[in-house]
């Protein structure tokens, strides 16, 4: 198991006590404490080095994800949808349930068509003729005729109207398709996490990286500092010329420049992980210093099989054309009737009165049956039809860009870790190539620029090491997200 970070922050600092036992043998004795203490650094990054044993894992890189996941605001959106989706369900199902509707009106009217009914005079003769038969009045002879107006006034009619559906594929299949759009949402939402979930875990590498990249030059800075002040003992005792010194300022400000473009490079790896998480740009990020990775790699075949069964991309699509499925059953069922049944329960009459005499009841059947659309159906099925044909062309393409992904990230990984065994090996060649020339300086056999030299190719060689080390861990999680398996973790 490598852990990649370590402390080093002394790296390269002599203690009190070997600073006091210089004296007459001060350069030589300077310079084999300095590289004791640099071999030392050295070589326990080599030995907790990049074992590759156990599966990458962090408990702070879970709880950022557990956190991103909870705050991320395109996180939010798609637990969104899913909502929405599973309203637009409910919806649906309520289309089966009876549908129970209060309505109340009263009209007051004047004026407008009516129609005149001749009472009186079809009556008042008749009349008259039986009161003469029977001797008698009981009979009026003076009816009058009548208007009647077709608008009715101070009328009132209020009423619970009961619909139910008994026959309507519509609604059924429409409930169908309802179904299969949750599982699109839910679809989408997962694929988003396994974005997220990828995208926390690079960018938490990319932080870490570029710490420790700052953490190398750090160490590099404070061997400069150790040379230039042997270098001064050194010109004091007018065994070194002055060159010597401002050489060395030169390389300590070549290094200062160096660890600025890292700190802004930190900044910003900084600000895009605070950015995924929904916190601050400026918040602290607590870093693992013991970020470990795997070296157990399953066969391309295997991942490219796991990627097509867990991909949420794919299971998206499945879904979407689960849904024009139900869309195409639809139109081949529509040439059924629909059957209903209407109930009304309340009052009606004149006078604003909830009278017995003013109660009524009413139910009706109805029945709807389409016999001809100008083949608007027929087009209308064909329409969705051709929307399964895209969808399973695109299911197509996408099953050969997952694999090609996964394809893609496998060898990725495969080359990032022989660039770490070849980076480990250019670190012992450094080490040992700045061994040798400081022992040599240090005996006045080799010149400052040959020092400086060999300090500036160990430095890079350490840099190198730790960028393939991180990049490798980049890998990984690429790898992780094009097979499907960062649900696993989660």
């Amino acid at each position: 198991m490598l852990m990649f970070v370590q402390n080093t922050s002394s790296f390269f600092l002599p203690d009190t006590e070997h600073r006091s036992n210089y004296k007459s043998s001060l350069f030589k004795k300077s310079y084999i404490t300095m590289h004791t203490t640099f071999l030392r650094s050295v070589i326990t990054t080599c030995l907790i080095g990049f074992l590759l044993t156990l599966q990458a894992q962090s408990p702070a890189l879970q709880r950022y994800i557990e956190e991103g996941l909870a705050n991320n605001q395109a996180m939010k959106r798609q637990d969104i949808a899913v909502e929405q989706s599973i309203q637009a369900l409910r919806e649906a199902r309520g289309l089966f349930f009876p549908q129970v509707d209060f309505q109340a009106s009263y009209t007051l009217a004047a004026g407008g068509r009516t129609i005149q009914f001749p009472v009186g005079d079809l009556f008042n003769p008749v009349y008259g003729t039986l009161n003469q038969l029977t001797e008698s009045e009981a009979f009026p002879t003076d009816l009058a005729n009548e208007d009647i107006q077709f608008l009715p006034n101070n009328f009132h009619e209020t009423k619970v109207r009961i619909t139910q559906p008994l026959l309507n594929s519509d609604i059924y299949f429409n409930r169908q398709a309802k179904t299969h759009q949750i599982a699109v949402a839910k679809a989408s939402r997962q694929a988003y996490k396994q974005e997220l979930i990828k995208e926390i875990k690079v960018a938490y590498i990319q932080y870490l990286q570029t710490t420790e990249a700052i953490k190398i030059y750090d160490e590099a800075y404070a061997l400069l500092k150790e040379i230039l002040r042997v270098n001064k003992k050194l010109v004091a005792a007018q065994k070194a010329t002055p060159l010597v010194i401002s050489q060395a300022e030169f390389e300590l400000s070549q290094i200062e420049a160096s660890q600025a473009q890292q700190q802004a490079l930190r900044q910003t790896a900084a600000a895009y992980f605070n950015f995924l998480l929904n916190r601050p740009l400026d918040a602290s990020i607590e870093s693992d210093l013991e970020m470990t990775a795997p070296d157990i790699t399953p066969a391309l075949a295997l991942l490219q099989t796991q990627a097509l069964e867990n991909r949420s991309e794919i299971a998206q699509l499945d879904a979407a054309i689960l849904a024009t499925d139900q869309g195409i059953a639809r139109y081949q069922y529509a040439a059924l009737p629909e059957l209903g049944i209407l109930m009304d329960i309340g009052f009606q009459g004149f006078g604003y009165t909830f009278e017995q005499e003013q109660a009524f009841f009413l139910g009706a059947v109805s029945l709807n049956w389409n016999l001809f659309q100008g083949g608007q159906t027929k087009a209308q099925k064909a329409q969705v039809e051709l929307d399964k044909v895209r969808l399973l062309n695109q299911q197509s393409e996408l099953q050969q860009q997952v694999q090609l992904q996964v394809t893609q990230a496998y060898h990725q990984l495969a080359a990032s870790k022989t660039q770490i065994a070849t980076a480990q090996k250019g670190q012992a060649a450094a080490l040992e190539a700045f061994d040798f020339i400081q022992k040599r300086y240090a005996q006045q056999q080799s010149s400052f620029l040959e020092l400086v030299q060999a300090r500036t190719d160990l430095t890079q060689a350490r840099l190198n090491l730790n960028l393939a080390q991180y990049a490798f861990l980049e890998q990984q999680a690429e790898l992780a997200f094009a097979s499907g398996n960062l649900q696993a973790e989660r």
